[in-house]
């Protein structure tokens, strides 16, 4: 009775403290703030009209005409209520409370995971925070991914569960494992699910070796078989999403073009050049652990102690200089673009090595797999060999684009054996002379490498971007050369400022092993400086600056004069077709808001339609342009 009451009294804390925490954070929400988001502008645009019909009718649709040559309604907005667990999501989420909700999903989701691991109840919360706070997960909030958040939140219980299942609590495992796969296939973000599906391929794999090494054949089939039935009722409460999702996908760009093409990039499936554009470098993969190793953001800020505020401030003056540092390209990767770094936070880096060297079991070496798999199928076109196999023979792979993606399996991975490995330390059989020799090379390996950039990394790279060309061609000659100046001062700056905290870290386990401070406080400082060290970066691209008022959120879209105009010509037809070029026409979906557009923006436009736009379309948009701009009549287009 006592230990359930304690039981009690830790997840009560924890479920707190994980509010807390998600309000602190998101502050501006209690004010009725919401996060401008660019994704959610562009849904609300392409998904009104169906949303007027549902209003109107009462009924859903399954068609809509606002966008492209019309796609289907049931990927932009649909209604499933035949999912019995669905309302267990707004629960989650703290009553659909955004984005609070969005922060406690994430540290619930890993938190419940660290339980089926069997991590120490408090620890637990630490793991909770060193998952919800890795960068990209910030990141997307403010790109507008939200069923992408929805399935990162998931994604830890599902593995917890099963993982839990094979260790025979098969009821409990595989109950936690059908709730959970269940909301995360609910919410329909396929590419998260299949990241998922990959992780718990590679566990599964170790799992019937360790079956076959221990002759325990039946353990393992029982617990396959109680997965298999949970994974069956997840599937089941999801199907007419994911058949109608199934069904679609080979007649969207995500299926095989018709078209014969002679590049030898196609497949079954995307491009290779497509599915691969957004391609991680093979030396950013350091940002793990150096957040602006390769500068952060496309649109990054530079301090005002920096050469290039120096020279603007020569130039523009004070006051315009401030303002035009918040925006600079400071990004100098191999990605055309990015609104940030994969940052898993200093400290999770150097347990990670630690567990490397502290655990010696299966456990281990399925992170270490999970890990080298991520990163090395986020190098994309940059590691082509498996890429390619991935590409063309993995079933299922090809459907998804952005391979850098995959690197939240890492990001799973990289937290889960850290925090296993604190926990093995507060363990009373291991030798702590032993474990301080490993805490030691952990720091010597994961502090070298920021002590290495820091002393070298003038003489490695140029610090070179792409973009650098078009100022170079404006004569901005020194611009350029203060910039990447610029460059190679972020990335000293936050490797001394991730050596610090490795430092720090490994400071607060010196005190611990030589019985300075007990367990309870070392948990705590280790929790503090994992928070601190990952909410500090997160709050560069997540920040107060970014909210805007819920009536601004709710109505991003304001009708413009051509809107105006175009409603008051179209003599009634339901046919007419807008075609707006004053705006990427085939990448924004703000003109299906009033009409019905003759472009748009999706993932999975239709494949026959995306060939009309790059074969005919897009060559006669640009005659067009070029037309009006001869005759001076481009302003009134």
């Amino acid at each position: 009775m006592k230990n359930s009451k304690s039981i009690l009294i830790s997840i009560g804390t924890a479920l707190l403290l994980f509010m807390i925490i998600s309000i602190a954070y998101m502050s501006p929400a209690l004010q009725g703030k919401q996060v401008s988001q660019h994704d959610i502008m562009q849904h609300i645009g392409m998904s009104k009209e169906i949303v007027d019909f549902t209003n109107s009718t009462g009924e859903e649709t399954l068609w809509t005409n606002s966008q492209f040559g019309g796609m289907p309604a049931y990927l932009i907005s649909s209604q499933d209520k035949s999912n019995l667990v669905s309302p267990l999501h707004y629960v989650f989420l703290l009553n659909n409370w955004r984005p609070v909700g969005f922060i406690f999903l994430y540290l619930l989701g890993f938190y419940i995971a660290m339980l089926c691991f069997g991590v120490n109840r408090w620890l637990s919360i630490v793991g909770a925070m060193a998952y919800a706070f890795s960068s990209y997960f910030l990141i997307i909030i403010v790109a507008g991914h939200n069923s992408k958040v929805f399935a990162l939140g998931y994604m830890p219980a599902i593995i917890g569960g099963i993982y839990l299942t094979y260790q025979t609590k098969y009821l409990l495992g595989s109950l936690i494992t059908a709730v959970f796969l269940s909301l995360q296939i609910y919410i329909n973000h396929l590419q998260i699910t299949y990241y998922t599906f990959l992780i718990l391929l590679i566990f599964g794999i170790f799992q019937l070796v360790q079956a076959i090494q221990n002759n325990s054949y039946k353990k393992f089939l029982i617990a396959t078989g109680a997965v298999l039935l949970a994974s069956f009722l997840a599937v089941g409460s999801n199907f007419s999403k994911l058949w109608t999702t199934y069904e679609y996908g080979k007649y969207s760009i995500r299926g095989k073009s018709e078209l014969v093409q002679s590049n030898g990039t196609q497949t079954s499936g995307l491009d290779k050049d497509y599915a691969t554009g957004w391609s991680y470098g093979v030396d950013e993969t350091l940002t793990l652990l150096i957040p602006n190793f390769k500068g952060g953001a496309s649109g990054g800020a530079l301090p005002e102690n920096s050469k290039t505020f120096e020279l603007l401030q020569q130039i523009q003056g004070t006051s315009a200089a401030k303002k035009a540092i918040k925006q600079l390209p400071t990004y100098w990767g191999d990605q055309p673009s990015t609104a940030g770094p994969v940052y898993v936070g200093a400290i999770v880096v150097f347990l990670f090595v630690l567990g490397l060297f502290l655990l010696n079991n299966q456990i281990k070496w399925w992170l270490l797999t999970v890990t080298l798999v991520s990163i090395l199928l986020s190098w994309g076109h940059n590691f082509p060999g498996l890429t390619n196999f991935f590409l063309d023979h993995f079933p299922g792979y090809n459907k998804f684009r952005t391979v850098s993606m995959i690197l939240v399996m890492a990001e799973f991975s990289m937290p889960l054996l850290g925090i296993l490995a604190i926990n093995e330390m507060l363990k009373s059989h291991l030798s702590q002379r032993d474990v301080l020799r490993k805490a030691w090379y952990s720091f010597y390996i994961t502090g070298g490498v920021c002590l290495f950039f820091i002393l070298t990394a003038s003489g490695i790279y140029h610090f070179e971007s792409d973009v650098d060309a078009h100022y170079l061609k404006q004569g901005a000659t020194d611009f350029v050369n203060a910039l990447q100046s610029d460059r190679l001062m972020l990335l000293r700056r936050d490797a001394f400022r991730s050596l610090v905290f490795v430092a720090l870290a490994m400071g607060v386990l010196w005190l611990y092993l030589n019985k300075k401070i007990r367990p309870q406080q070392m948990i705590l400082a280790m929790g503090v400086l994992i928070l601190v060290d990952l909410w500090t970066i997160d709050k560069r691209y997540l920040n107060n600056d970014d909210f805007i008022r819920n009536k601004d959120y709710q109505q991003p879209i304001q009708q413009s004069k051509a809107d105006e105009f175009i409603l008051q010509h179209d003599g009634g037809d339901p046919d007419y077709r807008v075609l707006n070029v004053s705006l990427s026409t085939f990448n924004d979906a703000t003109t299906s808001y009033f009409h019905k557009s003759l472009g748009g923006y999706h993932g999975a436009k239709m494949r026959k339609y995306q060939e009309l736009i790059e074969y005919q379309l897009q060559p006669e948009i640009m005659r067009l342009i070029n037309s009006l701009q001869k005759s001076g009549s481009l302003a009134v287009a």
